[in-house]
């Protein structure tokens, strides 16, 4: 097999990438599908925040790429998305191309082993779509009781860490049966 230039061309030689499987995935508080109703429907927690509006939004978004920036930026365009129901919207996922961007039964069947954990009071994504699509992934499932969406946040609070120690000791324990 002939070396791959800089840029991943070969000079005609049969060039096969190497996949690899991860030994495990880690999934705090997401979500499987862009279908989700949360996702297309004004939030009422956003909605409860200080109102971005559709100005400020668009300087946001000319300003910078979205992907990057000050996280007061990104988090007020992000406010401003689900105030409106817009993620998807913002996210270039016009109606109808959600499922492309979700989680196939099939792609969900050959997902390695997943430790999820999220929060029963997640005021961002509902905790009923967390536990189902642990379910899905038939996933190592760790609950958090009465925090925030982003319940790892406050490091005064031991609960984050705990999650920390469980995921790593699932980690250690996927990878003692790998190398065996």
């Amino acid at each position: 097999m002939e070396e791959a230039d800089a840029i991943g061309r070969t000079s005609g030689a049969t060039y096969e990438p190497v996949q690899t499987q991860p030994a495990g995935i880690i999934d705090l508080y997401g979500f499987g599908s862009l279908d989700a109703p949360f996702l297309i429907e004004p939030s009422a927690y956003y909605q409860s925040l200080p109102a971005v509006s559709e100005v400020t939004a668009e300087g946001l978004m000319l300003s910078s790429p979205i992907t990057s920036g000050a996280k007061e930026m990104r988090f007020s365009l992000y406010v401003y998305a689900r105030q409106r129901g817009l993620w998807r919207d913002l996210l270039g996922v016009g109606p109808g191309e959600a499922a492309v961007h979700s989680l196939t039964d099939i792609q969900v069947g050959r997902m390695p082993p997943v430790f999820y954990a999220a929060s029963t009071d997640d005021q961002d994504v509902p905790y009923a779509t967390s536990k189902a699509l642990a379910r899905r992934l038939r996933a190592r499932m760790v609950t958090v009781y009465g925090l925030p969406h982003d319940f790892d946040r406050d490091l005064t609070d031991s609960t984050g860490m705990d999650v920390y120690r469980q995921c790593m000791a699932w980690m250690d324990g996927l990878l003692a049966e790998d190398a065996t």
